[in-house]
């Protein structure tokens, strides 16, 4: 096989996605009874709520967005990302800083070439899915450059970025 054609294709899991638009509810609520019970004036905390509600509404839309438009994701070996998206076509878009990739969970941070952001949970196992095996090869050899090149885009000034 050709190190070119090396890749990973993952298919998001429904019950996942369920999980992580429920704790993403549930971490909001949380924060909007913390702001409301603090020891605060009035205007305060309904200036506070507000911005905490425009914030989580404006949030959780951006992640069912995604959620509703990747049906899959393929990553290369050379570290490049494709999504399969809902008008039956794959996108380019790249790794974005703060994706993780462990022994049975991945969560990635996708960046389409278009602009939006994608965030996916996935899970798999090495001995039963040789996509997740080949995952696991694919990030030993991007995951430490994709966080060396975050590192050095945030060094460089503003203009060269």
């Amino acid at each position: 096989m050709s190190s070119n054609a090396y890749s990973a294709t993952l298919k998001p899991d429904p019950w996942l996605r369920i999980l992580v638009l429920t704790v993403g509810r549930l971490l909001f609520a949380a924060g909007l009874a913390l702001i409301l019970t603090l020891p605060l004036d009035v205007v305060v905390r309904a200036s506070g709520s507000a911005l905490w509600l425009a914030l989580g509404v404006y949030e959780l839309s951006r992640l069912q967005r995604g959620f509703a438009s990747c049906r899959a994701v393929r990553l290369r070996c050379d570290g490049s990302v494709e999504v399969w998206c809902r008008g039956e076509k794959w996108l380019a878009g790249r790794l974005s800083s703060g994706s993780v990739v462990l022994e049975n969970l991945a969560w990635l941070r996708l960046r389409l070439d278009s602009g939006p952001l994608i965030l996916e949970l996935f899970r798999g196992a090495a001995r039963d899915c040789d996509d997740w095996r080949r995952l696991q090869v694919i990030w030993r050899h991007t995951g430490g450059a994709l966080e060396r090149r975050d590192e050095a885009a945030n060094m460089l000034p503003p203009q060269q970025k």
